[in-house]
């Protein structure tokens, strides 16, 4: 329960990585321009070789649809660093200024702890040039405002991962259950898929519903019935793997995505999942019982259709008198 919505993350680190090369394109290349018009030949250079990364990026984002992270990480950062020391060579008092944002940028474009390693070998050339060229009680104040300006980005920034990581686990978990909702399903599908298109490991869907889920909020109440809900759901989680996936698909609906594993051991833990159901205390001198229909993913199979004869297993199950399973062998 605890997966990384990786392409959710990725896909935010695309747009801001795209903002943040516009921006540094249009600010940085008349500066690029101006320093070898002035025959600063090594701010010129640096400058432009930034602006460069930065338009390989924006372009690759544009006519691409990605981004290159590896070259953020290990040739812009490093140029970036590079470059705070080539300011400060070249423009001397005037290139402090230009450590603001370079301290700022780190932590929009490199993770946390790269970030972090990236602002102290900025302060390694910053501290030393300050110490010579200004006074201790100027050089001071410049480097308390440096560090205080990476603290407060660091903290920023890790309150907004923090909040997004908060607002894209309402989205994708049900609030009763603490399980998946239907919003990550086809991904959650797409992902068993492409790993079963690479490897041939077999993937399996237990789809379950709950037996006579409306008679209990009927005779015992919403309130009951939120509680085997939740008390199914706690069962489901400590019985699956960390490699599994479990939904609550609808009402009393609920499925589980089981990696590396064939329809044998799906129909086992199925019936597994039913043993321990029935055996839990949902309500008072009540046993809850569930149905489940097992279904393997075939070849050349898309996840509707495997979807769908999971569900046909599970209206068999129902049909078949209820608290059993019923796989599709036909795979």
């Amino acid at each position: 329960m605890k997966r990384k919505l990786s392409a959710e993350s990725h896909e935010v680190m695309k747009q801001l990585i795209a903002r943040h090369s516009t921006v540094c394109i249009f600010l940085l290349a008349p500066f690029a321009i101006a320093s070898l018009l002035q025959e600063k030949w090594w701010l010129g250079a640096w400058t432009s070789f930034i602006v460069s990364i930065f338009a390989v990026n924006l372009w690759a984002i544009i006519y691409q649809d990605r981004y290159f992270p590896k070259m953020v990480r290990f040739v812009l950062a490093p140029a970036i660093i590079i470059f705070s020391g080539v300011c400060l060579m070249t423009l001397e008092m005037m290139g402090v200024f230009w450590l603001y944002p370079i301290i700022v940028s780190f932590y929009f474009l490199l993770k946390r702890q790269d970030a972090w390693i990236a602002n102290i070998l900025v302060m390694c050339f910053a501290i030393p040039f300050v110490s010579i060229h200004f006074d201790a009680a100027y050089a001071i104040r410049i480097v308390t405002s440096l560090v205080m300006i990476s603290i407060f980005s660091a903290i920023f920034t890790q309150l907004i991962s923090a909040q997004e990581a908060r607002l894209k686990a309402l989205i994708v978990t049900d609030h009763l259950t603490g399980l998946y909702n239907r919003s990550l399903l086809n991904e959650r599908l797409s992902e068993a898929i492409q790993q079963y298109n690479r490897s041939r490991a077999p993937m399996t869907l237990i789809t379950m519903d709950l037996d006579h889920f409306k008679t209990i909020n009927d005779q015992y109440g919403h309130i009951a019935g939120d509680r085997v809900l939740k008390k199914v759901s706690e069962v489901l989680i400590r019985r699956s793997r960390e490699v599994d996936t479990i939904f609550r698909t609808g009402g009393e609906e609920f499925l589980v995505v089981l990696y590396n594993t064939d329809l044998e051991q799906g129909i086992r833990a199925a019936e597994s999942y039913l043993r321990l159901i029935a055996a839990t205390q949902c309500i008072p001198q009540k046993t809850v019982t569930m149905s489940a229909g097992v279904a393997t993913l075939k070849e050349d199979e898309s996840a509707e259709q495997w979807m769908l004869r999971s569900d046909n297993s599970l209206y068999k199950a129902k049909d078949a008198g209820r608290n059993c399973v019923i796989a599709d062998c036909d795979a």
